[in-house]
């Protein structure tokens, strides 16, 4: 609902709201919220022939007698090296990449084999699904695990698996008719094999609440057999990690900023500006919480001056030749508020610690024509973005 802006009919009155979903009338401030999230990813690449990234799933479980036997194994381990504790933000979507490991090499291992056995990898112990694919539950509301596999080398992006090299739950081995390991279909040649065992971990948002937790994850994480016997393998340093959430929640989603009356004939020219209105645009966050915001909006056309937003009032009453000026801070402030440029606000030191962004508006003359008095109305959007 556009703002009353007072009496036109003596031809010297403007007055406007500022309204911020941040609403103005005057100036209407649409709140937007959003989290900055680092998600590594790695470049695609495509491997040579022989090669495999296979993502890691399921119950692995070896029965007596499953395989041929190969022999003369050497078990290549290693380590993921992952954080005991994440900072999660509170409103991660659904796939959004917490953290990544990226490739870290376990060693090389091997296996003598006859030809005819198989091969299979998995997660010791199993994991329980999510509704994401090849994402399986840590323990933690919210947050899901991925791992891969790559018998070549750190060339392959984990979201780009051929499907042909993605286990299913539960299932040790899958015929690979791409030739992996044997390079002519499914199952083993009679060879020495000394697969390079590189595994890559990615914490994953799942798209439901997330809350803070602990949780112990499987350890080993992922193995890699060759005719039943272990030839690589990643553990964790310590595979419990704890999750604590942090976030901002946005106070008031509809700010309401009513203008100052002027007059018409207080304006000085191009550029001058009337009527100074303060007001606060407050964010309450979790503690170590860094805080940006951006303030996005339509300019006037031909108004050089990054600050300023058109009037959106429209009808025979809508105000001519001006539109509104933001400004960093106080009504003292000359600091402008450039439009589409993201501004820090600070870092929060404690639990639920409200901080308030400063702006104020303006009248704002967009040219050396006198403006004609009616009413203005301004629209824009703040973006906070929190690490």
């Amino acid at each position: 609902m556009c703002p009353s802006l007072g009496r036109k009919a003596d031809g010297v009155v403007m007055k406007s709201v500022v309204r911020t979903l941040v609403r103005w009338a005057g100036l209407k401030l649409l709140v937007a919220e959003r989290a900055d999230k680092a998600a590594h990813t790695a470049g695609s690449h495509r491997l040579g022939m022989g090669a495999v990234l296979a993502i890691l799933v399921g119950l692995l479980t070896v029965a007596d007698g499953a395989w041929a036997t190969c022999s003369n194994f050497i078990i290549g381990s290693g380590t993921l090296n992952a954080p005991s504790t994440l900072t999660v933000p509170r409103d991660a979507t659904a796939g959004t990449v917490i953290y990544d490991t990226q490739w870290q090499l376990s060693g090389v291992g091997q296996a003598t084999c006859q030809g005819g056995e198989t091969w299979t990898m998995g997660i010791p112990g199993g994991a329980a699904s999510t509704n994401l694919y090849r994402v399986y539950q840590t323990g933690v509301p919210g947050i899901g695990f991925k791992v891969a596999y790559n018998n070549n080398g750190p060339n392959w992006d984990i979201d780009t698996t051929p499907p042909s090299h993605v286990l299913q739950s539960g299932i040790r081995y899958e015929c690979n008719t791409g030739g992996w390991p044997s390079g002519t279909g499914c199952g083993l040649w009679s060879t020495t094999y000394k697969p390079g065992g590189y595994f890559r971990m990615q914490y994953i948002a799942l798209g439901t609440p997330i809350q803070s937790g602990t949780s112990s994850l499987p350890n080993p994480i992922a193995q890699v057999y060759y005719g039943g016997g272990l030839v690589n393998q990643a553990y964790f340093p310590n595979s419990t990690f704890v999750v604590n959430v942090r976030g901002c929640e946005v106070m008031n989603q509809n700010i309401a900023v009513p203008m100052k009356s002027v007059r018409v004939a207080d304006f000085a020219g191009a550029g001058s500006k009337q009527g100074p209105t303060p007001f606060n645009i407050p964010v309450k966050c979790d503690s170590g919480v860094s805080v940006y915001y951006q303030l996005d909006g339509t300019r006037p056309a031909g108004v050089t001056a990054t600050n300023v937003l058109t009037n959106t009032a429209t009808g025979s009453d809508a105000a001519t030749g001006v539109g509104i000026a933001l400004y960093k801070g106080g009504s003292s402030s000359n600091t402008a508020q450039t439009l589409a440029q993201s501004v820090y606000v600070g870092r929060s030191t404690s639990d639920g610690q409200v901080m308030n962004i400063p702006v104020t508006a303006w009248y704002f003359q967009n040219s050396s024509t006198r403006p004609g008095p009616g009413h203005v109305l301004g629209l824009a959007t703040v973006t906070f973005k929190y690490q």
